[in-house]
């Protein structure tokens, strides 16, 4: 039996979340994605994670155009969640295609005040991101200008983070401890690359590569290949998966509020939840983090 799910409080802001969120971007429609899961396997997903305790979703409105949003709200009634009890995060900065899926060039007329973080598009993309989930307010909208302007200061980051991308233990981390800032990075499994399981083809598994090839050098490659050996070896000792020692690893860091985890099967759910009770030693994280090498940022995939 996987353990029950634990709560944190989400920076300075009051709210508890679990500690784990669930990650929406597979929800909605191939279209838009090949991995992605239909209406009626997303809401069943989102139940589960619901039942297993997961009350901190995290969507966008480019998430299958609108359609994750959508189907979050619908899950979010389907499953009578108490509004009180949920924390929904959103993102609004991009653009809702006004043609489906197709994608529309930025200079297109269609296109004009549909994405950036103008005054007005925020307030549009909000107000259209309501309309989609059905609720009365978000309670968390990322977008990239607050603070210097006098407005609602940031609360939270959400950036790359997992033990073969460590780039912002230089400067962001030390800022987030410093201002109270909850971090809730995405791709704690590296696309699927912490898992042990890369040379297994699935569609998921082939987009997570493609992103791999945008962004990762040969040397890279080398010194990522040594941290999943590490990740394996450690996983065979304690006898749990590597997706457990790669999130656990994760979990331990004192900034990290709740990672960001993308489920399509319920086996990965109990898998996932199943770190919450492993605590590496010192010596185990020390060895993860040895083969890490400094390496170029990885761009935006936003």
């Amino acid at each position: 039996m996987a353990p029950p799910m634990q709560y944190v409080y989400f920076g300075n802001t009051g709210l508890k979340v679990s500690r784990l969120c669930l990650g929406c971007m597979g929800f909605g429609s191939s279209e838009w994605m090949n991995w992605v899961l239909d209406e009626k396997a997303s809401i069943e997903m989102i139940g589960k994670a619901y039942d297993r305790g997961i009350n901190f979703f995290d969507t966008a409105n480019i998430y299958s155009n609108g359609e994750s949003e959508r189907i979050l709200g619908k899950a979010i009634r389907h499953f009578q969640m108490p509004r009180g009890r949920i924390v929904v995060a959103t993102k609004v900065a991009l653009a809702v295609q006004p043609f489906g899926f197709n994608p529309t060039p930025k200079e297109d007329p269609a296109m004009v005040n549909l994405f950036g973080t103008s005054r007005k598009h925020l307030f549009d993309a909000v107000d259209a991101s309501l309309a989609r989930l059905g609720l009365d307010y978000i309670d968390l909208r990322a977008n990239a200008i607050a603070e210097k302007n006098g407005w609602t200061p940031f609360v939270s980051m959400q950036n790359l983070y997992n033990l073969i991308y460590r780039e912002d233990e230089r400067e962001m981390i030390p800022y987030c401890k410093s201002a109270g800032i909850a971090m809730i990075p995405w791709s704690p499994l590296a696309g699927g690359l912490l898992t042990g399981r890369v040379n297994r083809s699935t569609a998921r598994s082939d987009q997570s590569k493609l992103m791999m090839a945008m962004n990762v050098r040969t040397r890279e490659e080398q010194d990522n290949a040594l941290v999943v050996d590490q990740v394996v070896n450690i996983a065979e000792k304690r006898g749990v998966s590597p997706a457990q020692v790669a999130l656990a690893w994760c979990l331990s860091k004192s900034v990290v509020t709740a990672p960001i985890v993308g489920i399509t099967k319920e086996s990965h759910l109990n898998d996932l939840i199943g770190a919450l009770e492993l605590e590496l030693t010192r010596d185990e994280i020390k060895a993860l983090e040895k083969p890490y090498s400094p390496r170029w940022q990885m761009r935006s995939l936003m």
